[in-house]
């Protein structure tokens, strides 16, 4: 045999053994995420109703990817602004509309961040909740009723965060990419309680992490090593850490200030020193790395892990200075021992 022949004849065992190796592979994920109970819906049969908001009103929150999302006070009439003033012991009751202006129906999931912490809230007259996951026909919107118990006097920053696909169970590569930028709604706003304007919080800013200076990013990131190389998927071995960096950028031409959350399986996780929740301030090209780690204690299975960045923390919200970004989408595939 030909010393070309027999080079050709490895090459191709190679292949077909990295072919083999690769399908197996996949295989086991397919399998994996087969396997994984389905998720929960709650009902949206809702005593608590009002008139439908499908095409009556041009909701002023959003319009992304084919979802409109509005707030409307409890006579049925829409919310123009961000900002509300209740008194102390009083409840925050609002209708949460969300318009599923696509040809497919979809599943939502829905928590609260008061003051950037995860808190519980009721729908409807249902006992307090941390989360509602619902479903919404094609072309359909659902009215959510919402209520906040009271809330300490002061300022209070309310931030409504809005899943899509909680239900998508995936390693799928393409899947993931879709999610950058674009896997997580919000409905922002903020309360005076007592009219009392006062933070109650303690605000300390850039505590955590590396800092450089650097125009790169704008916003918030999450990657596996301390670059910025697309994260996807993970594999991580039940009860062992997820190690990974999050960074935090500003390269406008202006000074912004920002709160850094980090969910894992649509709950929030802690960074360093017990904080869940970090604050940064930062001139003009500057990049702070924080490295994080999360403790896997969940069950074999496929699960969410993104984080979020708030704009302008603790002021009265308004049209102006809502923004919230997001990170991508990573699936952590946890796997037994």
């Amino acid at each position: 045999m030909g010393h070309n022949k027999l080079i050709s004849i490895l090459l191709v065992s190679i292949l077909l053994l990295f072919s083999g190796c690769t399908k197996e592979t996949e295989k086991k994920r397919e399998n994996q995420t087969n396997n994984q109970p389905k998720v929960s819906l709650d009902s949206t049969n809702f005593k608590s109703t009002i008139a439908s908001t499908a095409n009556r009103d041009k909701l002023p929150f959003a319009e992304t990817g084919g979802i409109n999302l509005g707030v409307y006070n409890q006579n049925g009439e829409i919310e123009k602004d961000f900002n509300f003033n209740i008194e102390e012991n009083q409840s925050f009751k609002k209708f949460i509309s969300l318009g599923n202006l696509i040809k497919t129906e979809r599943v939502y999931k829905m928590f609260l961040l008061v003051d950037y912490k995860q808190s519980e809230f009721k729908v409807d007259d249902r006992e307090l909740a941390k989360d509602f996951t619902f479903k919404v026909g094609a072309g359909e919107s659902i009215e959510i009723p919402i209520e906040i118990p009271p809330l300490p006097k002061g300022l209070h920053d309310i931030t409504f965060v809005i899943a899509k696909f909680p239900d998508k169970k995936t390693l799928d590569e393409e899947f993931r990419k879709q999610t950058d930028s674009s896997n997580l709604l919000f409905v922002r706003l903020s309360t005076v309680v007592g009219g009392d304007e006062t933070v109650n919080n303690q605000v300390k800013f850039n505590s955590y992490g590396e800092k450089k200076t650097e125009d790169i990013l704008d916003g918030v990131y999450i990657a596996k090593e301390n670059n910025y190389k697309r994260w996807l998927i993970q594999d991580v071995i039940k009860e062992n850490d997820l190690n990974f960096y999050t960074k935090v950028g500003n390269n406008s031409d202006t000074r912004k200030q920002y709160a850094l959350i980090q969910f894992f399986d649509w709950e929030q996780m802690k960074f360093i020193d017990n904080k869940d929740v970090l604050f940064y301030d930062l001139k003009p090209n500057t990049v702070y790395s924080i490295k994080s780690k999360i403790p896997i204690k969940k069950e074999k299975g496929v699960y969410d892990l993104t984080s979020i960045l708030i704009h302008n923390p603790f002021q009265k919200v308004t049209i102006y200075n809502q923004q919230v970004d997001t990170a991508i989408r990573v699936g952590v595939n946890v796997e037994d021992k």
